[in-house]
């Protein structure tokens, strides 16, 4: 009999220890799951929110032309100083703090042209265009003065007019689709901007019609130009 009590008590007190230790065990597991809640909530970081920016610029560019052919014609490219742009730059932050995306457009006129020393009749011209360019135009900012941009994007257009003797003729192509890209730096001083640049833009369309001198031998015209500018603009907000 004193040993089955023996053998009772020994196990009632192996329970309350086994009780205990698990009780401890169950108590460490949660301060530990309890801090793996708290601590993101104690390392969260906070962005600086970035606004959008709205200017207005005037840009001015000297420009290298010329007419890119399939058939070597000896042709000669025309220094274009006559360039002038109105624009509206639109920059947008993504998610109201990665502030380096925006859309760019405006209204430009502009000059090219080509000469060639084949003496074919009607091969030199100049041109005068006005064009719309739409592109995305992308910026770094180095603290508070310097801004590293670059634009991208497509462009529409139509030939006003030519030096041409008698002027435009069937063969001609009026309308104008290309592709032009823009990088360079911006100063910044309060609500102005300089911006000084170097681009290069490349006409998909034809200048003429490929069969304007011979149906036989077609002749494919794509005019191009490479430019260098300087732009100043105000930011309105």
């Amino acid at each position: 009999m004193r040993i089955l009590k023996t053998l009772l008590f020994n196990l009632l007190l192996l329970s309350v220890c086994c009780f205990e230790s698990v009780a401890q065990e169950r108590d460490t597991l949660s301060m530990e799951q309890d801090s793996l809640y708290i601590a993101p909530l104690d390392t969260v970081r906070s962005h600086k929110v970035v606004y959008p920016e709205h200017l207005i610029g005037l840009r001015y560019s000297y420009c290298i032309t010329g007419v890119g052919t399939n058939i070597d014609m000896d042709q000669k490219g025309y220094n274009s100083p006559v360039n002038i742009e109105l624009l509206y730059t639109y920059y947008h932050p993504l998610w109201g703090y990665i502030g380096c995306f925006g859309l760019q457009t405006g209204i430009r006129y502009t000059k090219f042209g080509f000469t060639s020393e084949n003496n074919i009749p009607n091969f030199f011209e100049n041109v005068t265009t006005l064009q719309l360019p739409v592109l995305s135009a992308f910026h770094f900012d180095i603290g508070k003065r310097l801004r590293i941009f670059a634009n991208i994007g497509p462009y529409i257009g139509y030939r006003l007019s030519t030096t041409k003797e008698k002027g435009w003729d069937c063969f001609d192509k009026r309308f104008e689709y290309g592709i032009e890209g823009l990088g360079g730096i911006g100063l910044r001083f309060g609500r102005f901007e300089i911006h000084l640049g170097a681009g290069y833009q490349y006409c998909f369309g034809f200048l003429f019609d490929p069969e304007k001198f011979s149906s036989a031998s077609w002749i494919y015209t794509h005019p191009h130009s490479l430019n260098l500018s300087c732009g100043l603009h105000y930011k309105l907000k």
